[in-house]
């Protein structure tokens, strides 16, 4: 590795004081995101694992490692380590990590020791057989703050540079890109940031394609109109109405057409938890999962890919997120003796909340919605008020509708809470035996089926 081609990345070295403050190689609930000297992507992730004694001087850095055994052959991981490294400040030599790759073997963890306040000059046992010394120390200027940066050489030809503000700036091959909990450099999106954009109004299409035993196949476009959206601390709640056209094949040729038109909802579990760049096995089919994140035009983009253990003939996939869409592209494929699955799913084109449409999104009429009628028109026009529904009633109004049958009140969890046969135009309906929220309103009417989103403050 060149001298300061990592870290001149990060830090413009000029004369400055440094902060009078202790050396800190970590901080609590921090990741700190790497990548590689010939990767545009992160390829690691060092996670803040304890500090329980930050009085102490030593530091333990317990590495994960960065090749595994699988069924007497060599399986070598390309992206980063198993499930990162971890990183504890510790007094002492006693600490069980509480990582552990998921192998079938018990693979040993290493450990390094990092004296954080060593002067220039101090040496140590780095690692068994391997003597780190401190050999320069520099006031620097580093992310725009001032600075001081430690250079720790070891006796393999390798060296470690520590910044006194941010820890760990480089090692090895790998450059610190980010720090995740300081706000600094490349942040890692949570798993709600892919879906920031699926907000009432938005509009996105999808083609999947599905091929069974070398004869079946079905190709699928779902278009999706975005109802609402609930964050919890442990889930992502979108509630849509999905369009659905669906032709089968049989040989090649076509068999069948269906349609659907109904409301649904994704649930999306943890939005808090992004699995970072790492390589992990998958423990259903037994292949080997990668993880990394790359900067497109479209955005910050996450890509999670699974392949197979050599001479395995299990399952292979491939996600693809991008920030604000959600998953744009996946793929699944499954083959065996005679026979093979293959899934794929790609987004074909969206519309977001005030922009102009992007990619290709089909004219409903296309899933078999011909509600082009003049009663359905008429229909459309028809006007909830107030809305927000205040003062516990509500009010349907339009001129020239056909009678209405039903109006049903949709949550946005796809459960309908109240329905009212038969509603009379311009009278009262009481609507504060719902709790407060956002709903859709499913109004039938001479066979067809309109909607209108009201808030129920």
């Amino acid at each position: 590795m060149k001298k300061t081609a990592s870290i001149f990345l990060l830090c413009l070295l000029l004369s400055f004081s440094a902060f009078a403050q202790d050396w800190n190689l970590i901080a609590p609930a921090m990741k700190y995101n790497f990548r590689l000297s010939t990767a545009n992507y992160v390829t690691n992730t060092i996670r803040v694992d304890s500090a329980a004694a930050l009085g102490a001087d030593s530091v333990f850095w317990l590495s994960q490692p960065k090749s595994v055994f699988f069924s007497s052959y060599p399986y070598l991981l390309l992206v980063g380590n198993i499930l990162g490294d971890s990183v504890v400040k510790h007094p002492g030599a006693i600490y069980e990590c509480r990582f552990r790759p998921p192998l079938y073997y018990p693979y040993p963890q290493e450990t390094a020791v990092i004296h954080t306040k060593a002067l220039i000059g101090a040496s140590w046992e780095f690692t068994p057989g391997v003597i780190a010394t401190v050999t320069e120390q520099k006031d620097t200027l580093c992310w725009g703050v001032a600075d001081s940066v430690k250079t720790i050489s070891l006796s393999d030809g390798k060296s470690i540079r520590l910044s006194k503000k941010f820890g760990v700036l480089s090692l090895e091959n790998q450059t610190l890109i980010g720090l995740q909990g300081g706000n600094i450099g490349v942040q890692l999106p949570v798993m709600a940031d892919f879906y920031q954009d699926w907000v009432s109004g938005a509009v996105f299409e999808q083609l999947g394609t599905n091929s069974t035993d070398y004869t079946s196949s079905t190709k699928t476009w779902t278009k999706y109109y975005v109802l609402g959206k609930t964050v919890t601390a442990d889930s992502i709640k979108i509630s849509v109405r999905k369009l659905v056209r669906r032709e089968q094949y049989y040989n090649n040729q076509l068999t069948t057409t269906t349609f659907e038109d109904k409301l649904d909802l994704f649930v999306v579990v943890n939005p808090s938890q992004v699995q970072y760049p790492g390589t992990v096995k998958d423990p259903f089919y037994g292949n080997f999962t990668a993880t990394y994140y790359e900067n497109t035009a479209a955005g910050l983009q996450l890509t999670v890919q699974s392949v197979n253990p050599p001479s395995s003939s299990g399952p292979s996939r491939n996600n693809i997120f991008v920030v604000g869409i959600g998953e744009t592209a996946s793929a699944f494929s499954y083959g065996s003796s005679g026979s093979y699955i293959n899934i794929q799913n790609s987004l074909l084109g969206y519309q977001k909340v005030a922009q102009t449409e992007q990619g290709t999104i089909h004219p409903d009429s296309f899933f078999g919605i011909t509600n082009q009628t003049k009663d359905s028109q008429v229909l459309e026009q028809l006007t909830v008020y107030p809305n927000p529904a205040r003062g516990g009633n509500m009010y349907l109004s339009c001129e020239n509708c056909p009678l209405l049958e039903s109006v049903e009140w949709v949550d946005i969890s796809g459960r309908v809470l109240k329905t009212v046969q038969n509603p009379a135009l311009q009278t009262a309906i009481p609507v504060d035996d719902l709790p407060k929220g956002l709903y859709f309103l499913r109004i039938h009417a001479a066979g067809i089926v309109s909607g209108k989103l009201i808030v129920i403050p």
